[in-house]
């Protein structure tokens, strides 16, 4: 007999613990005295640089670098310095918190260079809306003219889908939002910020120019989050699976206990697909948090080494190949996304969860002891694998 329904809810109930638990523990983290992910990390509140690649707009122009660095001063001051190349661009103070000193005095306006929003993880996305303003100096000039005053306004939240592998520092998708920057009535730039920390991500336009800012690295913990919560989801998860084989091959006295012995080849087909759930969670993780350093091919092999795992156990528990076809659906869909039209992977990879619904699909077909229809000849026995 296959795996009774019981069973099979407890390997997807327990799969989804795993990934909750990753959830939970970066909640708990940030909440925590723990340095592991501040809550409110501020980027003038520590030593902290920026790098971007910035070109300034003019025909046939190189990318530059440009250079956010802040060294704390004291616990009230923090000098900023902005270089391009070699060449320093200027310097200004700021309150850790990353108001601008004006005149020796802290007025409540922050830089261009950085607004502090508040982690948006303990309030499910509600830390800054639509329309939100903010008072901005320009210390430097890259706007145009030193210490001129603009208003930044929220135009509204998004994600940033960097594909470049020039910017695998950044990792994956990073939750974001779009504002306009206005010198009094006219709008001269727009900027793409990170929602959790308030770091330009992209930035376009300028008072005299169609300049741009791409930021490829930095120190601030701008994916702090995903970093917590990605080893968790292994640690967690192989801990269920192991504590899970354990009940499994244990003849417990206790009547409710012994409700989870399993025979041992129910024992391996229930571990089989817990962690094929396991890897199918962590291959989303993958798939939104960090596909940019593997890049369109590295993530396609990533998903064909998993179709190959998932063939394994098909063939140990001889079930149809049909059930791969959402996750080989996925790596022909994507690819020829990109490759044909051109598009960015992203997110496309990411809306569809192939890998997953063939997962799914293998735990329902669990039910079955097998789906072989062995033919009488060998092209009947390998066609039967697929129908």
């Amino acid at each position: 007999m296959g795996l009774n329904w019981k069973t099979r809810v407890l390997i997807i109930i327990l799969t989804l613990i795993a990934a909750l638990g990753a959830y939970g523990y970066n909640q708990i983290l940030i909440i925590s005295p723990s340095k592991m992910n501040e809550l409110d990390p501020l980027f003038f509140g520590e030593n902290h640089y920026a790098k971007f690649y910035y070109n300034d707009g003019t025909l046939n122009s190189a990318d530059k670098i440009l250079s956010i660095n802040s060294a704390v001063i004291n616990s009230t001051h923090t000098l900023v310095t902005i270089t391009i190349d070699t060449t320093t661009q200027g310097t200004f103070y700021v309150h850790p918190n990353g108001t601008v000193y004006q005149n020796g005095r802290c007025k409540g306006n922050y830089s261009i260079w950085w607004l502090h929003v508040s982690n948006p993880m303990l309030s499910f996305g509600q830390s800054i809306q639509k329309g939100t303003k903010f008072d901005v100096i320009d210390p430097t000039g890259f706007l145009g003219t030193a210490w001129k005053h603009y208003t930044v306004i929220v135009d509204r939240k998004v994600v940033y889908w960097p594909t470049d592998k020039r910017f695998w520092f950044i990792l994956g998708a990073q939750a974001s939002f779009e504002v306009s920057i206005y010198n009094n009535t006219d709008k001269i730039a727009s900027a793409t910020l990170d929602l959790t920390c308030g770091i330009i991500e992209l930035w376009d336009g300028g008072q005299n120019s169609r300049q741009s800012l791409a930021l490829y690295e930095t120190s601030y913990p701008i994916s702090r989050n995903r970093l917590n919560a990605f080893p968790a989801l292994w640690i967690i998860g192989s801990i269920i699976i192991v504590v899970s084989y354990i009940f499994m091959r244990t003849k417990w006295e206790n009547k409710l206990l012994n409700r989870f012995y399993l025979t041992s080849e129910k024992r391996r087909d229930t571990i089989l697909l817990m962690i094929a759930g396991l890897i199918a969670i962590g291959i989303e993780f993958v798939d939104i948090w960090f596909y940019c350093p593997l890049g369109l091919e590295g993530n396609l092999l990533l998903h064909l080494v998993y179709v190959g795992f998932l063939a394994i156990i098909c063939i140990i528990q001889k079930k149809r190949f049909i059930w791969l076809m959402p996750a080989i659906l996925e790596i022909a869909f994507v690819g020829t996304i990109s490759i044909i039209t051109g598009d960015p992977y992203v997110p496309h990879l990411t809306a569809f969860m192939g890998s997953t619904i063939s997962w799914l699909c293998l735990v329902w077909a669990s039910k079955y002891d097998s789906e072989f229809d062995e033919g009488k000849t060998k092209l009947g026995k390998f066609l039967s694998k697929f129908a």
